[in-house]
């Protein structure tokens, strides 16, 4: 329920939380404006003061999972000085909540993105705020002498990295059993690290 005194802000910023619930228990295409109006103990016109359609709330419900994401992932790789340790921490991290938040992993591997124009915007965002990321990653890698420099390109590699982590959100999400500390080592030393002896 909303209390009547806080700020539009306020208001707006509540109903997300709401929303969140109320998706995250029925699913987007189960889920109508009136079940959330219900939730937030307000009437359906008042949602659509602060949101157009169920659509505009859901990105609203998205964008906020992802922030949520971000601050949890910073806060565990800060303070961690090695870059391998770093893109270790950053991908179990980013695995393991993308599992923990149940709307953006709703959306991972569907077929949203041919219903939901926003998302394909959305992702496009954070395919560049994680690209920037690793890049970051893996400067301070090469400049410590840990990595290798391929081909002078680490756009490239970046790019590379972040292709790799989004076919991983696949599998994470696909795959019904939690994934163990040991399967993590394994799935980063293959994407790295690669399959041949050296």
């Amino acid at each position: 329920m909303i209390n009547e005194k806080e700020t539009k802000d306020e208001v707006r910023e509540a109903l997300i939380e709401i929303a969140r619930t109320v998706f995250g228990k029925y699913g987007f295409k189960k889920t109508t404006v009136d079940d959330i109006a219900e939730a937030a103990g307000k009437g359906k016109s008042s949602l659509y003061y602060y949101f157009k359609s169920k659509d505009e709330i859901f990105l609203a419900v998205i964008k906020r999972e992802i922030e949520l994401v971000k601050e949890k992932i910073k806060e565990r790789i800060e303070g961690i000085e090695d870059p391998i340790d770093k893109i270790k921490t950053y991908i179990k991290s980013r695995m393991h909540d993308l599992k923990e938040l149940v709307n953006i992993y709703s959306v991972v591997g569907s077929d949203f993105k041919a219903n939901f124009q926003y998302l394909e915007q959305i992702r496009n965002e954070i395919d560049k705020e994680e690209n920037e990321l690793i890049k970051g990653f893996l400067k301070e890698g090469i400049s410590k002498g840990i990595f290798r420099e391929i081909d002078n390109n680490i756009d490239l590699s970046a790019k590379i990295c972040v292709a790799a982590l989004k076919g991983l959100e696949i599998f994470v999400v696909d795959n019904q059993e939690e994934i163990s500390e040991e399967q993590y080592d394994t799935i980063m030393d293959i994407v790295f690290f690669g399959l041949i002896k050296r």
